[in-house]
């Protein structure tokens, strides 16, 4: 069970009265630091402040200290927006307490702008539920717990976690940090990386080392046009970005170079035509990527040409 936060409705005449963002933050001992951000951010406390039907995913001191010792303070404080995106990244659209939190799911956030967030409806967090443990999954698969539950503000309501949210980067980056090297060694070669940075609602099934590795003949003895066009066979941009939770048993999706994709779910596992996915809801920029353990290059696909 979770620490509950004290109540913050102030009493007259034995009515409760529900404070708003700024009072509940203030009232708050542990969460003083992130009051302090946004009340110095302009316009962030009216944005946030003035959403409804939210939860803030709150750091706490100690989280935002930590944070404060890491790479991603200082371009937080460097690049133009970055910290205003962040602080929207922690805030779910949805009042959600730590009750309704369902394992696997991914949630939409604030989040929209454009340059940290390329995808239809916002900027996503994924959640990881075991028993009463609530783990959010962002960027990088960065994770953070609630540490304090369900304090109520007038927009919503308040879950105090123990790690700042990392903001997901571009697909490139996040294989090199997930060490999908030979994926991004192939996409580099042809030059389809710079397609799938850029792309928006971007759906990535990434083979992993082993998987490529095992399907070197093929790598090596593809021209350039032909192993572009069969990366291509494990990418969907378009439409409903495909979060796990949302890959159905016996659906199928058009990749991007004309071919198509079928879903397949046994007992809770997923499978991509005969590949299993290994790792699942790596958030980026742009969408998702899923780590499958064999390539689909032996698949026959007539390769359509790619611009």
């Amino acid at each position: 069970m979770y620490p509950k936060c004290l109540g913050i409705g102030a009493c007259i005449l034995g009515v409760a009265v529900a404070q708003n963002l700024s009072d509940a933050l203030s009232s708050n001992p542990d969460l003083s630091t992130l009051n302090l951000l946004i009340s110095s951010s302009p316009g962030l406390l009216d944005l946030i402040g003035g959403a409804t039907n939210t939860t803030l995913l709150a750091p706490s001191n100690e989280a935002l200290q930590k944070f404060n010792n890491s790479p991603e303070y200082m371009e937080a404080f460097l690049q133009p927006g970055y910290l205003h995106a962040l602080l929207q990244y922690h805030v779910l659209l949805g009042t959600y307490p730590a009750s309704a939190f369902v394992n696997g799911t991914t949630l939409p956030t604030l989040l929209d702008n454009a340059t940290y967030s390329n995808l239809t409806g916002g900027q996503r967090v994924k959640i990881q539920k075991s028993g009463d443990i609530v783990t959010f999954y962002s960027g990088l698969d960065s994770r953070a717990n609630i540490s304090k539950a369900d304090q109520n503000f007038t927009g919503g309501i308040i879950q105090i976690i123990d790690t700042i949210l990392s903001l997901p980067v571009n697909i490139s980056e996040t294989l090199e940090a997930n060490n999908l090297t030979a994926a991004l060694d192939a996409l580099e070669q042809v030059g389809l990386e710079d397609t799938i940075d850029a792309g928006s609602d971007i759906t990535l099934f990434v083979p992993s080392n082993e998987a490529l590795n095992a399907a070197a003949s093929t790598i090596q003895n593809a021209t350039d046009a032909t192993l572009k066009a069969l990366l291509s066979y494990h990418v969907v941009q378009g439409g409903a970005v495909g979060y796990s939770a949302s890959l159905k048993n016996g659906t199928s999706v058009e990749t991007l170079n004309g071919g198509s994709l079928k879903f397949r779910v046994e007992n809770g596992q997923i499978f991509v035509n005969s590949a299993k996915v290994v790792i699942s809801d790596l958030l980026v920029a742009n969408g998702v990527i899923h780590v499958i353990d064999r390539s689909e290059f032996q698949v026959s696909v007539t390769p359509c040409p790619l611009n």
